[in-house]
């Protein structure tokens, strides 16, 4: 393990726009980096992106992953407060999130490795390199202190923030780790994965509490509401499940994607859902009623 030595000459870097204030006149900015060996390739690998957003920021933060190029978009104000890039990782950039507090940013990559960032300074805080393959997945927890991930493995792992030392592995599912997921009060962690299956754990003991398994094809994305009371996955399947934690039944599907769910998201409300599809839509849905509120279209690929 290094923890606090990045390599700050590779080729793989991050940007993230940030900002204080959101102005109606909100667009979109995009800045790609290649790599020195493919600068003639163009913007053509530019093709995975996932919503992430801070609650310390006004700011929604799309991470992106491409074999030979990394970039972020960001839909924040004409004027940018800062403009922050990150470099250090080796190779794909799968996973990015923001910690509870608004300081730092964490990533996931193929290199094996989960990064810590300074977001005012871009400068480097950590890495941890125990991990036997890739990194899929990231999430922080709200105390600051550890850091969750999920891995092509298998495992699911908490991190030390301060050290970088594993703590827990939660261990049960029987393929790659795509998507994790904490609650604020930082009493469950959830994760799913190639397996189907949507597990919740808990995070003080060590086990699992609870495992849903109505998904027929790989999940690829799982989200707690913001009260921690729900728990929303997606996948190859395209339809949105949605669960209760308190009773571990089955709240209601949302269906109406014709092709994979990459990505779902609660509104900070927690009464809306958002979904990116391999179809080429974001759909807005009614956590309540399950009724589809908006469907924006205007992509030309996939919304990952």
């Amino acid at each position: 393990m290094q923890f606090g030595s990045l390599l700050n000459s590779a080729p793989y870097t991050i940007s993230l726009m940030v900002t204080n204030t959101i102005s109606s006149n909100t667009h979109v900015k995009r800045n790609c980096l290649e790599t020195p060996e493919q600068s003639s390739s163009g913007l053509g690998l530019c093709h995975k992106y996932r919503p992430e957003r801070s609650p310390h920021m006004n700011t929604s933060i799309f991470r992106l992953a491409a074999v030979t190029l990394i970039a972020t978009f960001a839909i924040t104000a004409q004027s940018f407060a800062q403009n922050v890039t990150f470099t250090g990782h080796s190779d794909v950039v799968k996973s990015v999130t923001i910690s509870a507090d608004g300081k730092f940013a964490v990533t996931g990559s193929f290199d094996k490795t989960a990064r810590m960032w300074n977001l005012e300074s871009g400068m480097p805080v950590g890495v941890i390199s125990e991990y036997p393959e890739a990194v899929l997945s990231v999430a922080a927890a709200s105390n600051g202190h550890h850091l969750i991930t999920g891995t092509a493995d298998n495992r699911v792992m908490v991190c030390r923030c301060t050290d970088g030392l594993p703590v827990k592995n939660f261990r049960g599912h029987t393929g790659p780790v795509y998507s994790v997921d904490i609650t604020t009060d930082m009493r469950y962690v959830a994760s799913t994965g190639i397996d189907r299956s949507v597990r919740v754990w808990n995070f003080a003991g060590d086990s699992l509490a609870m495992a849903f398994n109505a998904h027929r094809a790989p999940v690829w994305t799982v989200k707690f509401s913001p009260d921690g009371s729900l728990l929303a996955s997606a996948g190859s399947d395209r339809i949105v499940q949605l669960w209760s934690v308190s009773d571990t039944t089955h709240v209601r599907s949302f269906e109406g994607h014709t092709a994979p769910i990459w990505d779902v998201a609660f509104s900070a409300d927690g009464s809306k859902l958002v979904t990116g599809s391999v179809d080429k839509t974001v759909r807005i849905w009614d956590v309540a009623t399950g009724n589809l509120v908006a469907t924006m279209e205007g992509h030309t690929g996939s919304v990952y």
